[in-house]
């Protein structure tokens, strides 16, 4: 019975789990988000069927600005994995049974 409730763990809950946790890692492949620095207005703009996003700015520094923004968004899982690594607490994450 206990192997029973243990494979259906592992085959149904753990990957939705699993899902779900790391659905925060990645960044929007719809909409639009607006953010101000100290360059100025910035927006960012995910329209594309393909998750392209389009940056657009008050100045040049400002795009670049909302580039940086875009590309950590899109790394931040790998950023995590390394931060963990190097700790050397990546084990707690990514347990091989």
């Amino acid at each position: 019975m206990v192997i029973k409730i243990c494979l259906l763990l592992s085959v149904f809950v753990i990957p939705f789990a699993a899902y779900f946790a790391f659905q925060s890692f990645y960044a929007p492949l719809r909409g639009i988000i607006k953010t101000e620095s100290i360059y100025g207005k910035t927006k960012i703009i995910y329209e594309s069927e393909y998750g392209i996003p389009y940056i657009t700015g008050d100045t040049n520094e400002s795009v670049f600005f909302g580039q940086g923004f875009v590309h950590a968004a899109d790394r931040l899982l790998e950023l995590q994995i390394k931060r963990l690594f190097t700790s050397g607490r990546l084990s707690e994450v990514c347990v091989v049974v």
